[in-house]
């Protein structure tokens, strides 16, 4: 991905969305402000930052501002420290970068120094090493991935030097092979690859040479081929992309094909396929980055205004669908920094750059944890045929629920599926009367459960 600077010299990005699992912790007292944590071992533009299983984020991928670099480092949330880890194999940048479901990061494609690579490799967080995995089918920068729920890996789109692309193809962590599939209706690059709560993949945003693409379209898991969804009302090259906790997807900002910013912003809604507009981003920002936190909201940091960098902070609130500044701001003006979700909570942004200067400084986020959930209200239902129990809570933005059944000394968990505005929960744990409690729980701690006793 890249963004033109006031040189007009086009400098690369990258989008990673990266998914995070969220548990309970201390929060300081301060809440929605940012205040500085370790510095970077060395300055770092562009790339990638993405949260580990273990809590730690890996930061490589990058550009000091001048080229490509091999180096990345761990940022350690419990120290707030960051340290060197094993070096990429091949200096690239603008590559996929993607958690898989064995806890590894793929890396596939990029660039080095103006050669477009099909190489790609993995990092085990166990060894702290970087490790050469299969060639994609086609070299290509500026693609889009999603991981998907059968555990491969879609890359469509980008660019080579056969120019703008509209082929996908899928890796297979179990062989560590690349194999094409299905080609989108249209050829882009720096586009975003979302995945649906159904499974399937929205491709939005991007372009074709300087033009800005409005339409969209799906990626269908099950056959493995591409089709023309709803189109934006306006571009959102280097916009943010975020999935929200109702399924739908916000996507705002970015820039128009002169590189002048847009404040239009507006939500897919996949049971529609259509977009509708939502609030106003003002300042319209390019190369801004977004997390989605616990309670719910979009946090949008940094950025591009057109003029300077910025130290603006936004958050989205998709339940009155506004932008507000009551996230503070940065302590530093930034922008291509990524922002990462931990586990504790909190949101951390790494390097970045200021005014064409690569970074070493970092920051953290500390959002205001969702209130503690009340006493869900459960609509029960069960299916004696086959000892099934669902039950039904409508949905609260940053709050899980887990479903429980115990007899005597037994204890069996169920299953939770978010389905549109509502949670529903299942469980078959076998013959005899059971007590079942659903409970909700958050970062802000659990709620009381409701129960009910079922005879199966």
């Amino acid at each position: 991905m890249s963004r033109r600077t006031a040189a007009g010299r086009l400098v690369p990005m990258l989008v990673v969305l990266s998914a995070a699992a969220f548990a309970p912790t201390a929060q300081a007292a301060a809440f929605d402000t940012f205040s500085s944590t370790g510095s970077l071992t060395v300055a770092r533009w562009f790339g990638a930052s993405i949260l580990l299983n273990n809590g730690k984020v890996l930061i490589t991928a990058n550009s000091n501002g001048s080229g490509s670099m091999a180096s990345s480092e761990l940022y350690d949330p419990a120290s707030g420290l960051f340290s060197l880890t094993g070096s990429l194999s091949t200096k690239r940048e603008d590559p996929t970068v993607t958690l898989l479901g064995n806890g590894k990061v793929l890396l596939a494609g990029g660039y080095n120094n103006f050669t477009y690579l099909s190489g790609s490799e993995v990092y085990d967080p166990a060894t702290g090493l970087f490790i050469a995995t299969g060639n994609m089918v086609a070299g290509r920068s500026a693609a889009s991935a999603a991981l998907l729920a059968n555990g491969k890996v879609l890359i469509a789109g980008g660019e080579n030097s056969d120019g703008y692309l509209k082929s996908a193809e899928l890796y297979d962590p179990v062989s560590g092979t690349f194999t094409a599939t299905g080609s989108m209706a249209r050829v882009r690059s720096t586009d975003t690859a979302t995945r649906l709560k159904n499974g399937n993949v929205l491709i939005s945003g991007g372009k074709n040479s300087d033009v800005p693409l409005l339409g969209t379209e799906l990626y269908n898991t099950a056959n493995g081929t591409f089709t023309s969804t709803g189109d934006m009302s306006a571009p959102h090259i280097y916009g943010v992309t975020s999935l929200l906790a109702n399924g739908k997807v916000l996507i705002a900002g970015g820039c128009f094909a002169d590189y002048s910013n847009t404040t239009v912003a507006e939500l897919y809604d996949p049971s529609k396929g259509t977009f509708k507009a939502t609030g106003s981003l003002t300042p319209g920002l390019n190369s801004a980055s977004s997390a989605q936190l616990p309670n719910g909201k979009v946090l949008i940091v940094g950025g591009y205004d057109g003029t300077s960098d910025v130290t603006t902070a936004k958050l989205y609130d998709p339940a009155t669908g506004v932008f507000s500044t009551s996230a503070g701001r940065l302590t530093d003006a930034r922008d291509s920094a990524r922002a990462v979700m931990l586990k504790t909570g909190k949101v951390l942004i790494a390097g970045g750059g200021n005014d064409g200067t690569a970074l070493t400084s970092a920051e953290l986020y500390t959002p205001t944890p969702p209130a503690k959930p009340g006493k869900p209200v459960v609509k029960w239902a069960t299916n004696k045929k086959k000892r099934l129990v669902t039950a039904t809570v409508n949905l609260v933005n940053g709050t899980t629920y887990k479903l429980t059944a115990k007899l005597g000394r037994k204890t069996k968990n169920g299953k939770c599926k978010t389905k549109g505005a509502k949670v529903v929960c299942t469980l078959a744990p076998g013959k005899g009367k059971w007590k079942f409690s659903i409970t909700p729980h958050n970062l802000g701690g659990n709620g009381p459960a409701n129960g009910k006793a079922i005879k199966l």
